[in-house]
């Protein structure tokens, strides 16, 4: 009788915290994004609202470059980035070499400190395209980061390329952020 009651008396003080996580939970699965239709790059790309992420559209040359990154006042601060490359054609069979170029080139950026042949590239579907992903520390304004980089297409339509980065040991902490925005990651229809 005894344990009966200890086991109801913990059940009826957990009850209520274990509702409140699940709902957390739930209620961050679904929050709220910014649809944002880039018109310029063809792509529908969707970040945070709560806090809102910054935006803005920067260009490389010709190249538009689609920027998302934390307000000052959150942490870790962190940034993502989207790059279309709607003009270039790839059969299936090209596809995984030019994915494997850009990956590289991405890291180089990023002062990738070890051998380009140790990066490990994995297979990856975000949402609608089909592609592959690294994941690595590298170098930003002097400090070391943490990077994903992922590049996919999908339909025959040209290579979209997402960057995420966040302080080293702290890209973690945007797993939902990152899966929220890169699954809704889609071409506009012209």
């Amino acid at each position: 009788m005894f344990l009966e009651n200890k086991l109801l008396l913990k059940i009826t003080i957990l009850a209520p915290f274990l509702f409140f996580l699940s709902m957390s939970y739930a209620e961050r699965y679904k929050r709220p994004m910014v649809i944002n239709k880039v018109k310029r790059m063809g792509l529908e790309i969707w970040t945070e609202m709560e806090p809102s992420w910054k935006t803005e559209l920067i260009m490389n040359g010709k190249k538009p470059i689609f920027v998302a990154y934390t307000p000052s006042n959150v942490y870790p601060p962190s940034g993502m980035t989207w790059v279309n490359h709607s003009e270039v054609q790839l059969t299936p069979v090209e596809f995984p070499e030019i994915a494997r170029s850009t990956l590289e080139t991405a890291a180089k950026n990023y002062k990738f400190s070890k051998k380009l042949s140790e990066l490990v590239i994995t297979p990856k579907i975000y949402g609608s395209l089909n592609g592959f992903e690294i994941n690595f520390i590298g170098l930003l304004d002097k400090k070391y980061v943490d990077v994903r980089v992922f590049t996919g297409r999908s339909n025959g339509r040209g290579p979209v390329t997402m960057q995420a980065y966040a302080p080293k040991g702290k890209l973690k902490h945007l797993k939902e952020q990152i899966r929220r925005s890169w699954t809704h990651t889609r071409y506009l229809d012209n």
